[in-house]
């Protein structure tokens, strides 16, 4: 769909907000559970710390990269792609035999997640007619907090 078109595609703006969503979890996923993760892997409390500072770091130092090869792959393949790599880590971390196949899972899983996070912008804007952009683009505005909250209240799961 065009950006000039006449309607907007609010099935596939929602279904790309909830991705962001499902890869803004792992944000709120670790700092909840992160005394318990510190523990079974033998972490002092910053070593479990730098797990939720991971994420940040690698926005600050491969920001830039992510973004242009998410530029450079397209919006729809850089979310899905993004997508994959993020669900891929988690599952990965989730049978981390010792600290350092986690810590690498967390990064290769900002990575997905930083993927996401600036694909699905310009998806969403794509997605939507130039009267309803203002408001797609809000309704995408929530993917950090719902995300976020979702992965505090997946906790108990972890």
């Amino acid at each position: 769909m065009s950006a000039a078109s006449a309607s907007t595609n609010w099935p596939a703006i929602s279904a790309v907000v909830l991705a962001g969503i499902a890869s803004a979890a792992g944000i709120g996923k670790v700092p909840a559970t992160m005394t318990t993760i510190g523990e079974e892997f033998g972490l002092s409390l910053p070593g479990a710390a730098l797990l939720v500072g991971l994420f940040a770091l690698l926005a600050a130092v491969g920001g830039l990269a992510i973004g242009l090869a998410g530029s450079r792959i397209g919006a729809r393949r850089g979310l899905l792609r993004g997508l994959t790599v993020a669900f891929a880590a988690a599952c990965a971390a989730t049978f981390a035999p010792a600290a350092l196949p986690l810590y690498l899972a967390r990064i290769i899983e900002g990575a997905g997640f930083m993927l996401v996070a600036v694909s699905a912008p310009s998806l969403v804007a794509t997605l939507a007619a130039d009267r309803d952009r203002p408001a797609a683009m809000g309704l995408w505005g929530c993917f950090m907090p719902g995300g976020i909250a979702l992965g505090l209240l997946s906790a108990p799961l972890v």
